[in-house]
C-alpha cells in the first residue's frame, strides 16, 4: 500500500512538472514568435529632395524572418504604391517616384508564428527643387504689439512681457492682473517691459490703436487668403515630432503638437500655417527654430482658438481670429495678437525683434548719461543668457539675481566699475525652470526685470 502511494505521488508530482514545463515552453514559444516592430532609419521623417528612386532602410528585428513595406500618397494608406511582402532584408528600393510629390511608408515584422504591428509612419517628399518661400506677412502697425486684443487681455501674476501691449476697442478695465500704473496716454507695470496701451486713454493713443487693430484684421486677411499651399493637411494636423520647413501650410481641422516639433529653415526663410480650426500646443512641448529660422518670420494665421500649454513654449506671430490662451508657466517668443483676447497665467512673452545691441544703443541715444539695465537675452534661455547694463558714472554696481521667494540665488556683480556699457553671462544650469528676477544696484538707482528659465 505504502508503494502504491509513494508511485502516485510520484505520478503527480512528474504529472504536475510536465505541466509546468508545458507551459513554459509554450510562454517561451509565444515569446519568440512576437517579432519587435520596426525603426524607420532613411529617409527621416518629413525628409525633402529625395530622388525619385530611393532606397528605405530600417533596423532588423532580432525575433523578425522577413518583413512587410508599404508606401502610400496618403496618410492612410488607402493609395499604395508599393506593397511588397516577404522582404528577406532590411532595405527596400522603391522607383518611379514623382516629383514635387509627397510619401508615406511604414514596415513590420513577421516571424513564422505571426507578425508585429506597423512602424510609426514617416514622410518624405520629391522635389524637382525645394519650394520658394512665400512672402512676409506685413503686420504694419501691429507689428508695434507684443500683445493685442479687442476685448480683454489678462494675467495671472507674475507674467513677464517683453514690448508694448494694445487693447481696443475694450478699454483699459479690460486689461486685468497687471496693476497698472497711469501716465498721459499710457500706463506702466512692473509685469511689462514696455508700454500698455488702451482705447480710452489720452489722444493719440485712440487713433493709433484704431489703425494697429486694423492692421491686425488686415494681416490676417493676408496670411488666411494665400492660395497655392505647399503643403495640404499635412500629417493631418499632427505636428508632434516632424521637422517643418519653409513654405505655405493648410489645414480644414484642429492642429495638434502633443510632442516637441522643429521649425527648419535660413534666416530669410517664411513659414505660414493657416488653420481653419484650433491650434493646441500640449504641455512641456517646445515649438524649436533651427538652421537660422526667425520667430518673426513664422506667421499662424488660425481661425479658431489658440491654446499653448502649461511650462510649452511657442515661437512666431500667432494671429488668431478669436481667443489665445497661455497656460501656467508657458513662454512665446513671438507675437499675441488676437481678434477676442488673450488670457495668460504666469508666462513670459517676448517679441522677436528684441536684442540685447539694439537696446543698449537706444539706450545710449535717448537716455545719454543715465543707467540703463537692459533685458536679458535671449528670454527665455536655456541654460546661459546675457545681461547687459549701462552705468553713466564711477560707482558701486551690484547685480544680483533672485527667485520667485525673493531668494538670492546668483550675485553677478559686486564691485566699483567705471562708466560705461557691461555684458554679464548668466549660467543657470544648476537652477529649476521658472521665472527669475534680476535686479541692478548702484548709486541710488534700482531696478529689476524678469527672465524666464525653460529646461
Amino acid at each position: 500500500m505504502k508503494l502504491f502511494t509513494m508511485s502516485t505521488s510520484i505520478n503527480r508530482a512528474f504529472g504536475l512538472l510536465s505541466i509546468s514545463l508545458a507551459l513554459t515552453l509554450v510562454m517561451f514559444s509565444t515569446a519568440l514568435a512576437q517579432p519587435s516592430v520596426p525603426v524607420l532609419l532613411a529617409p527621416a521623417d518629413s525628409a525633402i529632395g529625395q530622388p525619385q528612386n530611393l532606397t528605405l532602410s530600417w533596423n532588423a528585428s532580432a525575433e523578425a524572418s522577413v518583413y512587410t513595406v508599404q508606401v502610400s500618397t496618403d496618410e492612410n494608406f488607402s493609395t499604395l504604391i508599393l506593397d511588397q511582402a516577404q522582404v528577406a532584408d532590411t532595405v527596400q528600393l522603391v522607383g518611379n517616384l514623382q516629383l514635387n510629390t509627397s510619401y508615406y511608408w511604414r514596415v513590420r515584422s513577421i516571424s513564422g508564428q505571426g507578425s508585429s504591428d506597423f512602424s510609426t509612419q514617416q514622410m518624405f517628399t520629391v522635389w524637382e527643387s525645394t519650394p520658394n518661400s512665400p512672402a512676409i506677412v506685413n503686420l504694419g502697425t501691429a507689428g508695434n504689439f507684443v500683445l493685442l486684443a479687442k476685448t480683454a487681455i489678462s494675467t495671472v501674476p507674475a507674467s513677464a512681457i517683453t514690448g508694448d501691449v494694445g487693447i481696443s476697442p475694450a478699454a483699459g478695465t479690460y486689461i486685468t492682473g497687471f496693476n497698472l500704473t497711469d501716465a498721459t496716454g499710457f500706463a506702466t507695470a512692473t509685469q511689462v517691459t514696455g508700454r500698455v496701451y488702451a482705447s480710452d486713454m489720452a489722444s493719440p493713443t485712440p487713433s493709433i490703436l484704431t489703425t494697429a487693430v486694423s492692421d491686425m484684421e488686415t494681416a490676417f486677411t493676408d496670411a488666411a487668403g494665400r492660395v497655392t499651399p505647399d503643403f495640404v493637411e499635412l500629417h493631418v494636423g499632427d505636428l508632434g515630432g516632424k521637422t517643418l520647413i519653409p513654405g505655405l501650410y493648410k489645414w480644414g481641422n484642429t492642429v495638434i503638437a502633443p510632442t516637441s516639433f522643429v521649425i527648419n529653415g535660413e534666416a530669410d526663410d517664411v513659414w505660414i500655417f493657416q488653420i481653419a480650426g484650433d491650434l493646441t500646443i500640449s504641455s512641456g512641448v517646445n515649438v524649436i527654430l533651427s538652421g537660422g529660422a526667425k520667430a518673426e518670420n513664422v506667421f499662424w494665421q488660425v481661425s479658431g482658438e489658440v491654446n499653448i500649454g502649461t511650462n510649452a513654449h511657442f515661437e512666431g506671430i500667432i494671429l488668431s481670429m478669436t481667443a489665445i490662451n497661455m497656460n501656467t508657466g508657458a513662454s512665446l517668443t513671438g507675437r499675441a495678437l488676437a481678434q477676442s483676447a488673450i488670457t495668460l497665467d504666469q508666462n513670459a512673452v517676448t517679441q522677436p525683434t528684441f536684442t540685447q545691441a539694439t537696446s543698449i544703443e537706444d539706450a545710449d541715444k535717448t537716455q545719454p548719461g543715465t543707467f540703463v539695465l537692459s533685458q536679458n537675452y535671449p528670454n527665455p534661455f536655456n541654460p546661459t543668457t546675457s545681461i547687459s547694463y549701462q552705468v553713466p558714472v564711477n560707482t558701486e554696481v551690484r547685480l544680483e539675481v533672485y527667485n520667485m521667494l525673493g531668494q538670492s540665488v546668483a550675485l553677478l556683480v559686486n564691485e566699483s566699475q567705471m562708466a560705461g556699457q557691461y555684458t554679464v553671462n548668466f549660467e543657470a544650469s544648476a537652477l529649476s525652470s521658472g521665472v527669475y528676477i534680476y535686479r541692478l544696484y548702484s548709486s541710488g538707482f534700482n531696478q529689476t526685470k524678469k527672465m524666464l528659465l525653460i529646461k
